[in-house]
């Protein structure tokens, strides 16, 4: 594959994955979220999943387990709630 050809590809791929980003994030403004909170819930998350030397932990199938002190996202404190002129909640 010629460099011209690939770079078209790196470029088409990263301006789709840039106006995802955008949607993405113009949808969590509308809806009133916390996105970089919940993103790093998710990271810490994530990180809880090692083991006890700070390594990935691997099934037979190759995919990362939980570890022993995983601990599963809680992202209710990132979705912040409206209310409407009425007094109820959006």
């Amino acid at each position: 594959m010629s460099n011209s050809i690939n770079n078209a590809i790196h470029n088409d791929s990263l301006r789709l994955l840039i106006e995802r980003r955008a949607e993405i994030y113009n949808r969590v403004a509308a809806l009133i979220m916390d996105i970089e909170g919940a993103l790093k819930e998710v990271a810490s998350s994530n990180d809880s999943k090692f083991g006890e030397d700070g390594k990935p932990i691997f099934n037979e199938q190759s995919k990362i387990m939980k570890g022993p002190h995983y601990q599963s996202p809680d992202l209710t404190a990132y979705t912040l709630r409206r209310t409407q002129s009425n007094g109820r909640e959006v």
